[in-house]
């Protein structure tokens, strides 16, 4: 990978996580909101609240991470990335308590790998990048119709 490559992929990682860290005060602060003022009880909320920070979080990182264009298509595969990193996250924590970790190694772990899996996973498949060095590598097809499929005369 190039170092222009390398500084740009860091600089999409650094927007991501903080995206990240923007959709989770979003969260937090529609659940404290909705159940302080008696709207939802705590699962609701966090329900309710869960799909209006993955909203923000995808607009936002297709925006600010890989200046993309929303897509349904692009956000039903962000949804469903952010699913596999909630799957991750129980994975690694199971993992550390089975192994008797402190239950803070464990979020240690987890911390470490979800955003770099998630980030990579929502990188190649919501947002249309490629890997850098394979075709399509400089440019986003996210939001843009694939080419028409010809069949033979």
């Amino acid at each position: 990978m190039k170092r222009s490559g390398l500084a740009a992929l860091r600089q999409e990682f650094l927007a991501f996580c903080l995206v990240g860290l923007s959709s989770t005060a979003i969260h937090v602060a529609l659940v404290v909101l909705l159940v302080e003022s008696g709207t939802a009880r705590p699962l609701a909320a966090n329900a309710t609240a869960f799909f209006c920070a993955n909203g923000f979080s995808y607009l936002a990182n297709g925006r600010a991470s890989f200046r993309c264009r929303a897509t349904w298509q692009g956000y039903l595969a962000f949804l469903a990335i952010s699913l596999l990193g909630l799957g991750l996250t129980a994975a690694l924590v199971s993992l550390a308590e089975g192994l008797g970790w402190h239950y803070l190694a464990g979020l240690a772990l987890t911390v470490s790998v979800t955003p770099i899996a998630t980030f990579g996973l929502s990188r190649r498949f919501a947002f249309g990048r490629q890997p850098d060095g394979l075709p399509g590598a400089a440019t986003s097809t996210a939001g843009t119709a694939p080419p028409p499929h010809t069949a033979p005369r």
